[in-house]
This record gives structure tokens, C-alpha cells and sequence, in this order.
């Protein structure tokens, strides 16, 4: 899901197993790229946690008043 993966994300169609192996053989030919994705991935995570979602909630809602 984009939206949740965010840019750095590596989409395939979860049904191709050729683009499910092309992903996969991507991001193991690059130690320097796995580790920006890991970086990217944890950054995109904090976007999700329950405080962020709060305040993400409660701002909708005082934009409804």
C-alpha cells in the first residue's frame, strides 16, 4: 500500500513472483540501499504511532466545529 509505504517503499503486485523476486533481488544487491529503506522505513513508522495518530484525529475533528 503506497500510502503506507510511503516513497521509499519497493510496490510489487503481491500476485507476480517474478516482480516479487526482482524486488527482493533488489534490495539484497545493495547493502548502502537496504539500509536507507531500513532508515526510510523506521523514519515512515513514527508517522503511525498512537500519539500521532491522536493528534491527527483530534485535529480533524476541531476542524469540523
Amino acid at each position: 500500500m503506497p500510502e503506507v509505504g510511503g516513497p521509499d517503499a519497493l510496490l510489487f503486485d503481491p500476485f507476480d513472483i517474478d516482480q516479487i523476486a526482482a524486488s527482493l533481488r533488489q534490495i539484497w544487491a545493495c547493502d548502502s540501499e537496504c539500509a536507507a529503506c531500513a532508515l526510510a522505513a523506521a523514519a515512515r513508522a513514527q508517522g503511525f504511532s498512537q500519539s500521532a495518530v491522536a493528534r491527527q484525529i483530534a485535529t480533524f475533528w476541531n476542524q469540523l466545529k
